[in-house]
Parts: C-alpha cells; structure tokens; sequence
C-alpha cells in the first residue's frame, strides 16, 4: 500500500494551492478515469458546432476532456488553460498538438477580448471558483454572438456514493470537509439556482439536465488512495493517512463492492447560447 506523497501545507479556500504539488498527478492518475472519464466524453458529444473553431476550455487541469475534444473536433483550435500550473504541465506531457495552447488563466479574470470564442467548455471547474457569477459573465463575454457555452457540476452528493463515503470518513475524522462550502465538489448541486446564475449573466437560454453514469473500478483500493492522496489536509497528518485508508477500503467495498467496485454518479449539464 503506497503512502501519500507529503508537501507544502496548502492555503486555505485558494483553489490554485490546493492543485498543486503532488495532488495534480495523484488526481490524475486515480480520481481521472473513476470520476472525469466518464462526463468527460458526455460533454464532448453535446457540442453543438461543426468544423473549425475557437475553442476555450476553462479549468482544463490535466486534459481530460481536452483529449476528446481534440479528436472530436481535429480542426479546432483549442485555448485550454487552468488557474493551476501544475495540473497543465501534466496535460501538456499528455497532449502535444499544435491545436492546443495551454494558458494559466483564472476564470474570474478571463484576459481574452470579447466576442473571441465559438465555445466556452468546462468540466467540474466552476464549482471551486468562489466568485461564480462574476466566472459565468466572463465566459458570456468572451463568446461570440451565437456562442455555446458548455459545463458541467456534481449533483447531490447523497447521489455520489464513492464521494458520500469518503468525504463523510474525512468528516468523522477531522470534524469538517476537506474543502470551503462554496468551493467545493457539491458547492452547485441544483438545476435551478445555476440556471439563474446564467440568466442573470445575460444568456436567454440557459438550460440544466442530469445526467446519471455508473463508474466501475478495478478496487476499492484505488478509489480510497485517489481520495486521501489528493486532500492538502492529509500532508500535514500523514500518521493518519494509513489508518483512514484501511478504513475507507472496508466501507467502499461493502457498500459499493470490490473487485470491481461500482459506484452511480450524478452530475448536472448546463448549455446555453450567446
């Protein structure tokens, strides 16, 4: 059993220290293909345009959706970027295409002209943003007229078992979640107050569906190590990374099975058209 790997204490509530160091590739490597995969491909097929385009991709991390947009639309020409360095350098030893040129960038402060993109995609990146409506009206402006733009959020997390189980064994043991309310994995589990949060940017509209998969793992063990390795409040407790472990192996198996474990998944996925 491999030990967590140990940095820097994190700041609280920034969401460019907490994917830094080795949580990019630990994030990568075991949360990527239970968790990203799966909506990742889902997003991709809700593209609405065809043939060459000026695509932004916000909080592109570590490429997982910017791999299937690339051989979806080969013609495109891709700005994937990210508030975290580190989890770009990952997707640039993955994707090497001159189609796509990584950009640190903030989605509170997009530094790109109006009117520049025929799409704005992002997955899972809005919700650790804390100010998610000033995010929402950058990503209009930066659009053309007529415009997609594409993300998506986790749903309630009672309807994520595999995250349910382990943020609640997190809880128990350290009496508060991993990260802020409001930027959290589950900080925008409704259809409604998001598709508000879009209508009052200025898209007319806005629309919000769930969309429902079932993730299968090989083990247990990889979905309780691609938890613990990616949380900054283990790097200082790591005596107690080996405990939680074991005990997040036992639970996920019996709830969720092992050898393969499967686990439903509930995110939510918002459109809307400049």
């Amino acid at each position: 059993m491999e030990n967590i790997s140990v940095d820097q204490p994190a700041k609280e509530g920034t969401q460019e220290n907490f994917f830094t160091g080795s949580v990019p590739r630990n994030y990568d490597t075991f949360m990527g293909p239970v968790l990203l995969n799966p909506y990742a491909q889902d997003l991709v097929s809700r593209v609405k345009a065809k043939g060459p385009l000026a695509i932004l991709e916000l909080a592109a991390g570590t490429g997982r959706v910017t791999k299937p947009l690339l051989a979806a639309m080969p013609e495109a020409n891709i700005t994937a970027t990210d508030i975290s360095e580190d989890m770009m350098e990952i997707g640039k030893e993955q994707i090497t295409s001159a189609q796509v040129k990584w950009q640190n960038v903030n989605m509170m402060e997009i530094p790109y002209p109006d009117n520049e993109f025929d799409l704005v995609i992002c997955q899972f990146g809005l919700i650790f943003v804390p100010d998610k409506a000033k995010a929402v009206a950058e990503m209009r402006r930066v659009l053309k007229p007529g415009g997609q733009l594409l993300f998506n959020t986790w749903g309630n997390m009672e309807e994520n078992p595999v995250w349910h189980i382990s943020l609640q064994l997190f809880r128990q043991t350290f009496g508060e979640m991993p990260m802020p309310k409001d930027m959290s994995p589950f900080s925008l589990p409704v259809i409604t107050p998001v598709v508000a949060l879009m209508t009052e940017a200025g898209f007319t509209d806005a629309s919000g569906t769930e969309v429902r998969k079932i993730t299968e793992v090989e083990s247990a063990a990889i979905v309780a190590k691609g938890f613990l390795m990616t949380q900054p409040s283990l790097r200082e407790k790591k005596e107690l990374y080996d405990e939680m472990y074991r005990k997040l192996v036992k639970e996920l198996g019996e709830k969720l099975g092992d050898s393969p474990l499967r686990s439903p998944l509930l995110a939510l996925v918002f459109e809307a058209t400049k």
